[in-house]
């Protein structure tokens, strides 16, 4: 039986305290993966000694076999349709709009911290100084990287977007030089494409600022800069996006005038090719 069953299963039958670990690792269950004991305590403030209790009652010997049996799980199975399929199945007693928010305003507060504070200001550093800038995303990180893209081309010139399309790839990457820098996003299930890609600037000698999961993504190895965000089916990209904001403004910083500049020259062409629908043109139609 799946490791995420039995507690569904069991817990029911659990102690109020067990229940409390229970609740956490259902809702947490990649996150336990990776942590310790001592982690798991800190996190749900509960002794080593009830924890120990709680995997024993799951029938496991103790809490090394637990997580290992957790790990091999997430690598086997953490995808996005085990995550949906949990959400699907998972009942709860506030209403769908307030869990997404509740739990959309716990990722963000558990984002920040100094190491990713640090590698925020060395990607944007790179970021800014390059020939041009390529994003890659694939499938479901496709929407974020054509954001990013959205964004960064309003202030800056040298910005270009991958496709995954069914035409021939190197029409896109043919004037790629070492000189670039390419921002590669990649969650579960990772694409053989955006790893296929990233390989081919690593070639090409490119700096690479990967934005992923974990460290034991396959994109790890590949990037020079690596922003680690979690990302959750249940609050999709919340997280991401948030980082990208940060990523834009901090490379704005670097040259702000010409940024400004520009997104004022963009302005102006839109409103001379009337893209946008003004407050006049709004109300001549009513």
């Amino acid at each position: 039986m799946h490791i995420l069953d039995t507690i569904r299963q069991k817990q029911p039958s659990l102690s109020k305290m067990h229940k409390v670990l229970a609740d956490f690792v259902l809702k947490n269950f990649v996150d336990v993966s990776f942590m310790s004991i001592t982690e798991f305590g800190e996190k749900t403030n509960v002794s080593p000694a009830t924890i120990t209790r709680f995997v024993r009652a799951l029938g496991y010997k103790n809490y090394i076999e637990f997580q290992a049996n957790m790990n091999q799980m997430v690598k086997r199975e953490m995808e996005p349709t085990t995550e949906f399929k949990f959400n699907m199945r998972y009942v709860s007693s506030n209403s769908v709009l307030f869990d997404q928010i509740q739990d959309a305003k716990s990722d963000l507060d558990e984002l920040y911290s100094k190491e990713l504070n640090e590698a925020l200001e060395a990607s944007s550093k790179v970021l800014s100084k390059a020939k041009r800038i390529y994003i890659l995303g694939s499938r479901t990180t496709f929407a974020v990287a054509y954001y990013c893209y959205f964004s960064l081309n309003r202030i800056m010139e040298n910005v270009c977007l991958i496709e995954n399309r069914n035409d021939d790839i190197s029409i896109s990457l043919q004037y790629v030089t070492k000189d670039d820098v390419l921002l590669a996003i990649t969650y579960p299930k990772y694409t053989a494409f955006t790893l296929k890609v990233v390989k081919f600037f690593k070639d090409q000698g490119c700096q690479i600022v990967g934005i992923t999961d974990r460290y034991t993504s396959p994109l790890t190895q590949y990037a020079n800069h690596l922003l680690i965000v979690k990302n959750m089916l249940k609050i999709y990209f919340v997280t991401t996006f948030t980082i990208i904001n940060a990523l834009i403004i901090l490379i704005g910083r670097y040259n702000p005038q010409a940024h400004i500049d520009m997104f004022d020259e963009e302005n102006e062409i839109t409103r001379r090719l009337g893209v946008y629908v003004t407050e006049e043109k709004a109300s001549d139609k009513d």
